[in-house]
């Protein structure tokens, strides 16, 4: 593989990392996110540091590099660290994984989810290929990814879900449906329109609960539009969904959002799950509404 010339600064950069080095610089974060623009001093290095179990970083006019460090909640336990880029990327920024003073490239395909199984902290360094134009020429697409960490010893592969009964597709039993509705990101009324590879795209009929960064989970059809599209990634075994009466029914779908994308726990019937909410009302942890 061709490395381009930064890479050859980074090993440079990378084996000098002290917390006093003036190359650094260091910038405020919300321990979860970083959203900001390229550094004024192009020499510079920023510094960003998370300390949340899934968060997302955006760039904007990347110049120059940027380290980030990941912490884990704690050291006691082996934890895997899972990324992926931002689908508006550039590709004029390079994404690497830092392990001592190694340097290992990271793919930045929007598609492809990255884990690694670590002690409480990865850390990885970003590089931009080429120098900004701000008169004219400039990257206006932003570098970045989405973050997430779980226990290593309980984590499930990217596409399982806690809420399937088995490998099987079972729909989701009473108990299930409770526990995915109160610990769901995203919650909405609507209708299957079709299958695009591992999603479902559905027509919102009715938005009951949505994440605070719905970018890639919920669209418009069209410019204009009043219909909402959502996107939601099915789980390992394919759609939990029933299907009465053709695929034009109204289904309660249930996913939680990570690494920036919806993922189904639960679909059932609205008409069953209203069934499922007479029956336990008033004995459930959340109100089922």
């Amino acid at each position: 593989m061709r490395l381009p010339h930064a890479f050859f600064f980074c090993l440079s950069f990378c084996t000098l990392l002290l917390p006093s080095t003036a190359a650094i610089a260091d910038q405020p974060d919300d321990r979860c996110s970083w959203t900001d623009s390229g550094a004024l001093d192009e020499q510079a290095v920023r510094a960003v540091r998370f300390d949340c179990t899934d968060g997302k970083l955006t760039w904007k006019y990347p110049s120059s590099a940027m380290i980030v460090r990941i912490w884990a909640p704690h050291d006691r336990t082996v934890w895997r660290f899972c990324i992926r880029p931002l689908i508006d990327h550039t590709p004029n920024v390079l994404l690497y994984r830092k392990d001592n003073n190694t340097l290992t490239p990271v793919s930045t395909t929007s598609e492809r989810e990255t884990c690694f199984e670590d002690g409480h902290r990865l850390t990885l360094f970003l590089q931009t290929e080429t120098k900004p134009d701000y008169n004219g020429m400039v990257d206006r697409q932003p570098a970045g990814f989405f973050y997430s960490i779980v226990d290593a010893k309980g984590a499930s592969t990217p596409l399982e879900t806690d809420y399937t009964a088995d490998t099987q597709c079972t729909p989701c039993s009473e108990q299930q449906l409770v526990d995915a509705f109160c610990s769901a990101d995203l919650i909405f009324k609507g209708r299957l329109l079709r299958q695009v590879g591992t999603s479902l795209e559905f027509s919102v009929e009715k938005l009951i609960r949505k994440p605070v960064d719905s970018n890639g989970v919920l669209s418009k059809f069209r410019p204009k539009s009043t219909l909402t599209i959502a996107t939601v990634r099915m789980n390992s075994c394919g759609p939990v969904l029933e299907v009465k009466n053709g695929a034009s029914t109204e289904h309660l779908v249930i996913a939680r959002t990570r690494l920036g994308r919806a993922e189904l726990m639960c679909a059932p019937l609205v008409a069953d799950f209203a069934v499922v909410v007479d029956r336990l009302r008033g004995r459930t942890p959340c109100e089922l509404s």
